[in-house]
């Protein structure tokens, strides 16, 4: 009959509400709406998996708990399901805001015309924008799990291995700069000014932000000044 017939003492205390406020109803009136086909996936196939779903507290705050239930119809004492339900209320918010939160920062870099990745510790690449199709003509499988020292140009790979070092060693958040080439598919260089960002400890993100933008046209416009400043016009020499 899906009704509750006896609640432990924990019960009134963390649904906020009188025992005979609960002993006697139903258990789709203590579960919120949206939760309920889940709630009875479990009450009709009992198991010991841990289901979570939010309860409507008397006190107007619904309330998640991690739930499992049990057949005890066997039992001549009991002769029904036994419902144990853990309240996780201040584990499952956190876990929410983490959500909005990265869901915020993808959202920001998605559709970024910048090439931004994220790296782990070890400079592994765990994510990259889509832009990277864009720049480097690679998708971003191409890209993920693969070193991001391995990607750079031979000549920038020391550079770029000392400067995530020092972030790493660094700990806290902070900015760094360098030039840096990376290969499009087609074999083309291209100048990226990248900017590092050490946010490993920031939850939403838990790497490091690597945000690049591509200056190659003028980091080619500036050697062309500078080669013309010294040299001669006439004679190309010095």
């Amino acid at each position: 009959d899906h009704v509750v017939r006896f609640v432990s003492p924990a019960g009134p205390r963390l649904l906020h509400r009188n025992e005979s406020e609960i002993v006697g109803r139903s258990y789709a009136e203590l579960v919120m709406p949206d939760h309920l086909e889940r709630f009875w996936g479990l009450v009709e196939r009992p198991r010991q998996e841990l289901v979570e779903l939010q309860l409507v507290a008397g006190d107007g705050i619904n309330r998640w708990f991690e739930i499992s239930a049990a057949d005890w119809h066997n039992e001549p004492e009991i002769r029904g399901i036994v419902i144990t339900a853990s309240e996780i209320s201040g584990r499952k918010q956190a876990q929410l805001d983490l959500e909005r939160s990265e869901a915020r920062f993808r959202s920001l870099v998605q559709h970024a015309s910048d090439l931004v990745a994220v790296l782990d510790a070890s400079g592994i690449v765990s994510w990259v924008s889509p832009s990277v199709t864009r720049l480097l003509h690679r998708s971003p499988t191409e890209v993920v799990d693969r070193s991001a020292v391995d990607l750079a140009h031979p000549g920038d790979r020391a550079a770029l291995a000392d400067l995530l070092c020092r972030i790493v060693e660094r700990r806290a958040a902070g900015a760094d700069s360098l030039d840096l080439r990376l290969q499009q598919a087609g074999g083309h260089w291209l100048t990226l000014e990248v900017t590092v960002t050490n946010l490993l400890a920031e939850p939403s993100v838990g790497g490091i932000v690597l945000n690049a933008h591509d200056v190659t046209d003028r980091r080619n416009l500036e050697q062309s000044l500078r080669h013309q400043a010294l040299h001669d016009d006439l004679t190309g020499l010095p």
